[in-house]
């Protein structure tokens, strides 16, 4: 199969679906968003220059941290070196997206440092065996936005798990898919543009907006619009529990329901709604399906890894114990996550600090603090 999204050159991004298990990561930038945003209300004519000034800076030290990766013959120096660089892709990423720039022309530095932050928050010794492929990229990215240079990006970071082989589809497949996407979205129009590991892509018209949407078995799995008509000025979709509302209904619309609202984060008039499913009253945070509301629409949505069956461990500590290895006065929540080999159950603790927002997690099973991010 090919996966031709790339040569599509009207297809574009969705601003703020990040691939649901790194949505922790990201309130590690939490504070720069809100400065970048701020400064978007107040002087609209300089943000573009701004966000664009601190992408280039995030790229230039992700590029110098996955240079140092290189050099790493063991894994404990590779941790520092990973956490280090972890930190400037995301903040590359959350500059992406309030950089205004022609999204279609955006999406394939959207997926590497998508794919770099889920490669730089797994497994040791796997980035460091594609740390030369991590620097390449990373250079890659740099010289692009120096030189408005062209980049092109497939995937190569991360190993994709195929459950098989998979057909290409056929035009039965694909008349089926996009009157699905021309009734759920209320589509004016669908054009095919590639298929690959099951899924069948399309490039979508609504109105005045042109995106995306892709849709896999019976469900469509991920969509972006160019923003909604009546965005400016307009908040009617960004209080909180008006955006949830529309996040889940979005989400039963495109065949995912049962999920739960996760979080929810305001940054001007954009709201991201994170959901997914819960298990013995766990909430799986790693995969979170993820809605984009403004202007009291939803132009955007992602499932994310959101399907997945889990056999979680037996909860033996309460919250109240759990909670003395937090360093948190409130009460925390019950999540799951997967720690590489075995499904886990933990309790999630939000502490605000001096430097932003921190969470930390105590394993369930006994009591001691597993994680912080």
């Amino acid at each position: 199969m090919t996966n031709n999204l790339n040569e599509k050159k009207g297809m574009i991004i969705s601003v703020s679906i990040i691939v649901s298990l790194l949505f922790a990561l990201a309130v590690l930038t939490v504070g720069m968003v809100f400065a970048v945003r701020i400064k978007i209300i107040e002087d609209g004519k300089k943000q573009p220059q701004m966000s664009t000034q601190l992408l280039v800076d995030a790229s230039a030290g992700l590029k110098g941290k996955a240079s140092a990766l290189r050099l790493c013959n063991n894994e404990e120096t590779a941790d520092k070196v990973m956490e280090e660089a972890l930190v400037y892709a995301v903040r590359a990423e959350t500059a992406l997206e309030c950089d205004h720039g022609v999204w279609s022309e955006c999406r394939a530095k959207e997926a590497f440092l998508n794919d770099a932050c889920a490669l730089l928050s797994g497994k040791t010794s796997e980035a460091m065996k594609k740390s030369d492929l991590l620097y390449a990229y990373s250079s890659a990215l740099l010289d692009s936005l120096n030189n408005s240079s062209e980049f092109e990006y497939n995937g190569e970071l991360i190993d994709v798990k195929s459950d098989g082989e998979f057909d290409e589809p056929t035009d039965d497949d694909i008349e089926k898919a996009k009157a699905k996407i021309e009734e759920i979205l209320s589509a004016d129009g669908a054009e095919y543009s590639g298929a690959y590991h099951g899924k069948i892509s399309f490039e979508i018209k609504s109105g005045a907006r042109h995106g995306y949407a892709i849709v896999k078995g019976d469900k469509i799995c991920e969509f972006a619009l160019s923003g909604a008509e009546n965005a400016e000025g307009d908040k009617s979709g960004a209080e909180e529990k008006g955006a949830e509302a529309l996040a889940l209904n979005a989400a039963e619309k495109c065949g995912f329901d049962g999920l739960s609202v996760y979080s929810v984060f305001e940054v001007g008039n954009v709201t991201t709604v994170k959901m997914c499913h819960e298990i013995d009253g766990a909430a799986c945070r790693d995969e979170c399906a993820s809605a984009t509301v403004e202007g009291g629409e939803v132009i955007g949505f992602t499932a994310g890894e959101c399907e997945h069956t889990h056999s979680l461990p037996t909860v033996k500590v309460s919250e109240t114990d759990a909670r003395k290895n937090s360093g948190s006065k409130s009460e925390g929540r019950l999540v799951t996550t997967f720690d590489g080999t075995r499904d886990r159950v933990c309790y999630e603790y939000v502490i605000e600090c001096e430097d932003g927002v921190h969470y930390v997690y105590v394993c369930a099973e006994n009591g001691n603090q597993m994680q912080i991010r």
